[in-house]
């Protein structure tokens, strides 16, 4: 992320990571970044989905599911 600050897969890497560590706090961060550089990404609509859903913010983790699908068809 330090080498490429805009490179939206590295954002969504590091997202994943944080989750899997149980730091859902940082990896909503990166995982926030990721979508702002790419929004049109539906793996990380869905990854941010599983993050909102473990910090409690339901009604976000239902709208990531949706767009998530949405661009999936």
């Amino acid at each position: 992320v330090t080498l490429h600050p805009f490179h939206a897969r590295a954002y969504y890497f590091l997202g994943k990571i944080q989750a899997e560590k149980e730091h859902h706090k940082q990896a909503l961060k990166a995982l926030n970044r990721a979508q702002d550089l790419a929004p049109q990404q539906a793996d990380v609509l869905q990854e941010r989905s599983n993050v909102n859903r473990m910090l409690g913010n339901l009604d976000d983790a239902d709208d990531d599911q949706k767009r998530a699908i949405q661009l999936k068809s």
